[in-house]
């Protein structure tokens, strides 16, 4: 069973006010912080008032029914036939109506989540045909819906978006909102005081709180204390290229530190007395977990995580 049915499961028991487990109450309660309109909007569909149901009458139907049969059947008494059609009508209504009310709340609050803890990024292609790369430590939830499609952002990915005539690609991170039709462009939020949005192709719309930006290709926007600021990016080859080794020929390792962090959003902080180093060697930039610990092996210093994956600090 998926993660949606386990929710289907326990709103369906919610309303039924059946007792729920400590874990499924727990984890109900975490849906419903996360999802408020829509439990706002099952909960009024689901305590509605009936619709008042219309005069009929039974036995008169039942008569009119008789009366076109053209072979005799075995007499049955009325009252025998009438709990077995009411009990037909009211079984097959319910499951109309449990069927109508599950597949409803998928249709609106189903999520695909994908989650990549590796060290490699990861190559995505969503229901709807868009593309993704996912970067290391970050996770996607997307949802194509009738209206929009929604995708959710932890961390970093380059979205290649399919066209869908009439139905915009949404994305929404802790600090901003993006809005698209059809267009590639990079979303980083490893560090959400300095988000950014970098157009490859295509046209972007960024918001954030009542800011909006539009940006065009080759261009690039970047959140700093609370507002946005756009720029170009200078070298979108370089820029959006994918690079999965960098060599380095006799260079200082500052310079090597600075072209790392450019390439795979890593920061490599340099202590006192490193400055004179030279580095020659290979980098492989899907690895992300070894590069800082080769460049300490090169250089003969200490290598501190000061967040995995994403800051550390040479130090001897």
């Amino acid at each position: 069973m998926n993660h949606q049915e386990d929710i289907d499961d326990l709103l369906a028991k919610y309303f039924a006010n059946e007792e729920l487990s400590a874990s499924q109450q727990a984890s109900l309660d975490h849906w419903i912080k996360a999802n408020q309109m829509e439990f706002k909007r099952i909960s009024a569909l689901v305590n509605a008032p009936a619709i008042g149901e219309p005069s009929f009458d039974a036995n008169e139907a039942w008569r009119k029914i008789e009366d076109k049969l053209e072979q005799p059947a075995k007499p049955i008494p009325l009252n025998g036939r009438r709990v077995l059609v009411w009990t037909i009508t009211a079984t097959f209504a319910l499951l109309i109506a449990t069927t109508l009310f599950k597949l409803s709340l998928k249709e609106e609050t189903e999520f695909t989540t994908y989650l990549n803890d590796k060290e490699t990024t990861e190559s995505i292609l969503l229901s709807d045909g868009s593309e993704v790369t996912l970067y290391p430590n970050s996770r996607l939830d997307f949802q194509d819906g009738k209206e929009r499609r929604l995708a959710q952002l932890e961390g970093k990915a380059f979205f290649n978006v399919k066209k869908r005539r009439g139905k915009a690609f949404d994305i929404e991170t802790a600090a901003m909102k993006i809005q698209v039709v059809g267009t590639s462009f990079l979303v980083n939020t490893n560090q959400e005081e300095n988000a950014g949005v970098f157009v490859k192709s295509g046209t972007v719309k960024v918001s954030v709180s009542k800011n909006d930006l539009i940006l065009n290709a080759n261009e690039k926007v970047e959140l700093e204390d609370g507002e946005l600021r756009i720029g170009i990016i200078n070298n979108p080859k370089l820029f959006f290229g994918k690079k999965k080794e960098l060599v380095f020929e006799n260079m200082p390792i500052k310079q090597v530190t600075k072209e790392i962090e450019k390439q795979t959003d890593i920061k490599i902080e340099l202590g006192k007395g490193l400055d004179d180093n030279f580095i020659t060697t290979r980098i492989n930039t899907e690895t992300y977990e070894g590069i800082a610990s080769e460049l300490a092996f090169i250089c003969g210093c200490q290598c501190d995580t000061i967040t995995k994956g994403k800051h550390y600090w040479l130090h001897k």
